[in-house]
C-alpha cells in the first residue's frame, strides 16, 4: 500500500509518461525511425527532470516481438500501415510508471481493430472489479475470459503485477495462482498485451490505484484508444 507522497509521485510519473507518448505519436510520420522517435521520448523525460527505465517503442512487424529489456530500437524507417507499440517504463523520484498505448499510421486493418477493442474491453472489466478484497487471481480471470471470447486462442500468464519503488513486485501478479486481496492503497499495472511473430503487436497497459469506491486510472483513459496518425 502506498502512502499520499508516494500515490502523488506516481501520478505525476504517469502524466509525464503519458505526455512523452503523445509526442512520439506526434512526431511519427513515414520515413522516421524507431531510434529517432526513441529519442524524442527520452528528451521529454529530461525536460520532466525523469529518467527511461526500458521504454520499448517497436513498429511494423517488430511491435509484434515481446521484446525484454535491454532491448534497442532500430534504424528501420516506418512506413504507412505499420502499427507502433509503445510499452514505456520510466522513473520518476524513485517511482516506476509502466503505460503502454497503441498506435497505426494510416487506417487499421479490420483485425488491428477487432483484436484491439477485445483487449480494451478485457482490461476495462478486468478494472472495474478491481476492489478491495477482491482476489487478484479472479482479476485474471475475469479478464481473460472477455478477452478470449474475442480471440480465442489467448494466452497470458498473468495480466498485471505490483508497482512502485520497483516495476514488477513480485509479492503480487494478476495471475491464476495468486490469491492476494486486494487492498486499498495498492498501485497494480493492469496490461492485457497481444503478440503476434510476422504480424505486429499491441499493448493495453495502465496503472490503478486501487480505493475503496473502485479504482482510479493513472493514464486517465489513454492508454484505452487505438490511434491513428
Amino acid at each position: 500500500m502506498k502512502t499520499p507522497e508516494e500515490v502523488e509521485r506516481m501520478r505525476k510519473g504517469a502524466e509525464i509518461n503519458v505526455k512523452a507518448e503523445k509526442t512520439v505519436q506526434e512526431s511519427a510520420s513515414p520515413g522516421v525511425t524507431e531510434k529517432e522517435l526513441y529519442e524524442i521520448f527520452c528528451s521529454v523525460l529530461k525536460k520532466e527532470q525523469a529518467d527511461p527505465a526500458y521504454p520499448i517503442i517497436a513498429a511494423g512487424t517488430r511491435a509484434g516481438v515481446p521484446l525484454s529489456p535491454g532491448w534497442q530500437p532500430s534504424e528501420r524507417k516506418l512506413e504507412r500501415g505499420d502499427v507502433i507499440r509503445m510499452d514505456c517504463d520510466i522513473i520518476y523520484r524513485h517511482y516506476y510508471s509502466d503505460i503502454a498505448c497503441t498506435s497505426v499510421i494510416g487506417e487499421p486493418s479490420e483485425k488491428l481493430k477487432k483484436y484491439h477493442a477485445a483487449a480494451c474491453a478485457g482490461n476495462e472489466e478486468a478494472v472495474r472489479a478491481m476492489k478491495p478484497g477482491e482476489k487478484a487471481s479472479t482479476i485474471f480471470n475475469i479478464m481473460m475470459e472477455k478477452i478470449k471470447a474475442v480471440i480465442p486462442h489467448y494466452r497470458r500468464p498473468h495480466v498485471g503485477h505490483a508497482i512502485g519503488i520497483e516495476c514488477y513486485n513480485p509479492l503480487l501478479f494478476l495471475g491464476p495462482l495468486y490469491n492476494v486481496k486486494l487492498e486499498e492503497g495498492m498501485t497494480i499495472n493492469v496490461e492485457s498485451p497481444y503478440y503476434e511473430l510476422g504480424w505486429s503487436g499491441m499493448n493495453v497497459e495502465r496503472t490503478i490505484l486501487v480505493t475503496k469506491k473502485g479504482a482510479e486510472d493513472f493514464a486517465r483513459g489513454f492508454t484505452m484508444k487505438l490511434y491513428t496518425l
